[in-house]
């Protein structure tokens, strides 16, 4: 009991550190919080110390460390805590795709995190999981063009699971980032009711900087798709916007269209 209690004072000890960034000291207090932990062959406490001894090290830019760290918790949470498990394997994912542009193992990672997340019917992070594997697929130019059924579906699901538990601000990036997807594979049509849909959300003030991003995806895709009286409302708005310091090219080269 004396063991646990030592382990437990330490683990607090730790979590407080990394809140206050001082992510050495976090590393000492719960390293040796671990270590009482598996003598007490408490293998999910074990796996809460290794979590956050892998965030200190990817916050200190020491990814190698932090990603063993990471590797060892999800073994630890395995049959014990899934969602817990589905977040390391989710941020693995984010780190394969961000800082070391293996894309194979982001896919493995994120696809595991999107299973975990689904086992624990956890709908906002199994939508985030899938939404950062078409992420990560776009980011593969070898496998871009014959997945793209695959990241238009991975976005879309995750757009439905995102609106299910009415999380409106990722829906609208999702539906921006889908929408300037299908931009890309010149489907100015179908990018439409997605680059609408994020207007809509960013329209009240959110973000005046995507606000005039959307304008620009938005007459673009309306001209290209046949409409252009609909192009002209959205060029009228971005030319006001731009008055407030807000500029692009594309705009300039709008104005031969009207």
């Amino acid at each position: 009991m004396k063991e646990k209690d030592e382990a437990k004072k330490y683990l607090e000890l730790g979590k407080q550190e990394y809140k206050e960034r001082k992510y050495i000291a976090c590393i000492r207090s719960l390293t040796y919080a671990e270590q009482l932990f598996a003598a007490l062959n408490d293998k999910e406490l074990e796996g809460e110390c290794l979590i956050y001894i892998a965030n200190s090290y990817i916050k200190l830019g020491q990814l190698d460390k932090g990603i063993k760290a990471y590797e060892e918790a999800i073994f630890k949470f395995e049959g014990k805590n899934t969602s817990k498990k589905g977040t390391c394997e989710y941020l693995l994912g984010l780190i394969y795709r961000d800082n070391k542009n293996n894309i194979s193992k982001a896919k493995e990672y994120l696809t595991r995190a999107i299973n975990s997340f689904e086992f624990v019917n956890n709908l906002e992070k199994q939508a985030d999981a899938l939404r950062a594997l078409a992420i990560a697929r776009i980011k593969n130019p070898r496998k871009f063009v014959e997945k793209k059924e695959e990241i238009i579906s991975n976005f879309t699901n995750a757009l439905k699971l995102f609106q299910s538990v009415n999380v409106k601000e990722k829906m609208a990036v999702t539906s921006l980032e889908l929408g300037e997807f299908l931009i890309s594979l010149e489907k100015y049509a179908d990018s439409l009711k997605y680059l609408e849909q994020a207007y809509n959300y960013y329209k009240s003030g959110k973000s005046e900087r995507i606000l005039f991003t959307l304008r620009i995806d938005l007459i673009q895709s309306h001209l290209l798709a046949g409409n252009k009286n609909a192009a002209l409302r959205y060029y009228k708005e971005a030319i006001e916007q731009s008055k407030r310091g807000y500029f692009s090219e594309k705009l300039e080269k709008f104005s031969r269209f009207f």
